[in-house]
């Protein structure tokens, strides 16, 4: 009855694995856990594919080469046996939240897609090389219920989420969106448009994965690449765009008077200051801001 899918991408996820099947079986009903590598290094896949004979129930699978995680997921999606399907990152920690699958299991409607939202560690860590991570999720993540519905669509990640087939065999996750970040926005607004509901709950999982300051400045500035292609693609399909924030908006307001060619010295500069435990938000956002003005149009 239900499919745990985790797209897996440089993580070993024995730990993880170990708690989700001990959760599951608590359930007392048929699962299974499918693993999806996408393409990790030879010596994360072979740790991960040893979880099969460890685990009954547990199936791993392999890209053969660097698909990105729209692609994934729904290779995740079509392959999956149940009807339920509970989607989470292989970078989280569930030992924390000991009733996670519990919660989403009585609360399930094959109308509704259930988001339980994500925290991160209290204290910051110690290496400041994971710093802004950590103050970025911390600070602008970390959201309860409430507020999250307020724009259910725009504050919902697709690192933990309960969904009925009914809902992911006319929805699915654009492959057009390779890189790192907004294909979740893309996928919630398609789903409201098809006439089922985002339901924001209070089931979180702690977020472990924090990036070193170059790997997440990598990240943030896929994503920022992302807001760009699907203004494009709702251009091109005559949507209109489901991103809202201050930072596109603003964005949106000044990119024909500020040009790439004025925005791109202010970004050396500004990436400087946020290196270390002196970062702040309000720069990091100029940082992001700038890095949409240097985009090519």
């Amino acid at each position: 009855m239900l499919s745990v899918l985790i797209p897996v991408y440089r993580v070993d996820v024995t730990q993880l694995v170990t708690d989700l099947h001990f959760q599951c079986s608590e359930l007392n009903i048929p699962f299974e856990i499918r693993l999806q590598d996408d393409f990790s290094p030879e010596s994360i896949r072979s740790k991960n594919r040893t979880l099969v004979s460890i685990f009954q129930g547990v199936i791993y699978h392999e890209n053969a080469a660097n698909l990105g995680r729209s692609i994934t997921r729904n290779i995740l999606m079509e392959e999956a046996q149940f009807e339920w399907m509970y989607f989470l990152d292989c970078d989280s920690d569930i030992s924390q939240n000991p009733s996670l699958l519990k919660q989403f299991w009585i609360q399930k409607n094959t109308e509704i897609l259930l988001s339980g939202g994500r925290i991160y560690q209290n204290q910051p860590p110690k290496n400041p090389e994971f710093y802004l991570h950590w103050l970025w999720g911390s600070k602008r993540e970390l959201l309860d219920p409430s507020k999250r519905m307020i724009d259910p669509i725009n504050h919902f990640l697709s690192n933990n989420f309960l969904v009925h087939r009914r809902i992911t065999s006319q929805v699915k996750f654009d492959p057009a969106i390779r890189g790192y970040g907004y294909e979740d926005t893309l996928f919630a607004a398609e789903l409201i448009q098809k006439g089922f509901t985002i339901q924001h709950i209070e089931n979180p999982l702690v977020h472990i994965g924090l990036d070193a300051f170059n790997d997440f400045i990598r990240k943030i500035e896929e994503s920022l690449i992302n807001i760009q292609k699907i203004e494009q693609i709702c251009n091109e399909r005559n949507l209109a765009s489901p991103l809202k924030s201050k930072l596109i908006s603003t964005w949106k307001k000044y990119r024909r008077i500020i040009l790439p060619w004025m925005a791109k010295p202010f970004l050396p500069i500004l990436k400087l200051t946020l290196k270390g435990r002196n970062a702040r938000l309000f720069t990091f956002d100029l940082y992001r801001l700038f890095y949409l003005f240097s985009l090519p149009r």
